[in-house]
């Protein structure tokens, strides 16, 4: 089979309206010929690929790219930038991610902020030679990832994007967390994998613990997160007390922020060695106590008893409110991966004077600027 013949074999195969790149027709074809015979094939490729565009076989979209153009009653449609960017960029033709959108673009579509910027930000396995450059043609700017992108990390990726990128892009929303948090949610993003990602970009995880410690196991080092902390008022204990777990290699590495009794152990010429590195002088003696008692109670009711309880209280919740017309419940359609808080919203009314209202009746919820929430008290003696 002769070059021509090959390149409309591929030309055949391709989709309407999907685009054409010379690259590719050139990695099918030159594996049936010799190194040395390279540089003259290509030159063929691209002389057929005029010769076609000519003929009307294909369209040109730029250069090096084609396309078999879908027609409508007005005649043939143009092959727009997003499929360009879509099949160069961030997919190949096999449906397998190789990049995605980031930088502003991302935090617009995200719902960070109303901006539509004149040129997209994307990061691609594409982008082999420089840390960016950028395509006038297209209106993009192509970065290089720090790790290769693939169909299960793209998203995990463009969550740190958003992570990292906060305080740099105008952000126009006043609950930026809360809406990075739905992004995980409606993502469906594992937190296993989100530390797995975040080590191989370089960044130390730190794990608050402290919403989620009185109601699931968390073991720290099947997570593999860098420093774990929480609050012990959240577990029962007194106020005034927490913990901070840490990985060992990385406590040695850092310096007392602190200074105080009892902390040093040695001090040599040119060196200090320290008992106690991040505990400074008195200790809080009584919620140290206080904190073991909370947590050897909640150790012997028993995370599995405490999760009971708490479906249990959450559905009784659950069916009941969903039945109430005038309230508006907030709540993931999957049962089994709810928490025990529950918001709502009372239709009409602002959430600071259901707060007030439910108060006088003795009843405990939290009001934010949106929305209402009720934790139920699930330790009970």
């Amino acid at each position: 089979m002769n070059c021509y013949n090959m390149v409309l074999e591929y030309i055949n195969k391709s989709e309407k309206g999907i685009p054409i790149f010379i690259e590719e027709i050139k990695e099918y074809i030159i594996r049936f010929y010799n190194e040395n015979e390279k540089e003259k094939v290509f030159n063929n490729i691209k002389a057929i690929l005029n010769r076609m565009n000519k003929e009307g076989i294909i369209e040109t979209a730029y250069k090096g790219i084609y396309y078999i153009p879908n027609e409508n009653i007005f005649g043939k449609m143009l092959l727009g930038n997003r499929q360009i960017i879509r099949y160069k960029y961030i997919m190949d033709k096999e449906g397998n991610i190789k990049g995605y959108i980031t930088g502003a673009k991302l935090f617009n579509e995200a719902h960070l902020t109303t901006q539509v910027p004149n040129v997209i930000d994307i990061a691609t396995n594409e982008c082999k030679n420089f840390n960016k450059y950028e395509n006038k043609n297209l209106n993009v700017i192509i970065r290089k990832p720090k790790i290769e992108i693939n169909n299960e990390n793209y998203k995990y990726l463009q969550l740190f994007d958003l992570i990292e990128n906060k305080d740099n892009i105008g952000i126009e929303v006043d609950n930026p967390d809360e809406i990075i948090y739905n992004f995980i949610e409606e993502n469906n993003l594992d937190f296993e994998k989100i530390i797995k990602y975040a080590h191989k970009k370089g960044a130390i995880v730190v794990l608050d613990a402290s919403q989620s410690i009185p109601h699931t196991k968390i073991d720290v080092q099947a997570l593999d997160a860098d420093f774990v902390v929480f609050s012990g008022h959240k577990m029962l204990a007194p106020l005034g007390i927490g913990v901070l777990y840490g990985k060992r290699e990385l406590l040695n590495k850092m310096s007392p922020f602190l200074m105080g009794g009892d902390m040093i152990e040695y001090v040599y010429e040119q060196e200090t060695t320290y008992a106690n590195k991040f505990e400074a002088g008195t200790q809080n003696v009584e919620g140290v106590v206080g904190l073991g008692a909370a947590i050897d109670y909640i150790e012997n009711l028993g995370y599995d008893k405490i999760q009971e309880i708490e479906e249990e209280v959450v559905s009784y919740a659950r069916e009941k409110l969903s039945k109430l017309d005038y309230l508006e419940l907030y709540m993931t359609p999957n049962k089994e991966n709810h928490s025990s808080v529950i918001s709502f919203n009372i239709k009409g009314v602002h959430p600071h004077d259901v707060a007030s209202i439910l108060d006088s009746e003795g009843v405990c919820i939290r009001s934010r600027k949106s929305l209402c929430s009720a934790s139920y008290e699930i330790f009970r003696n």
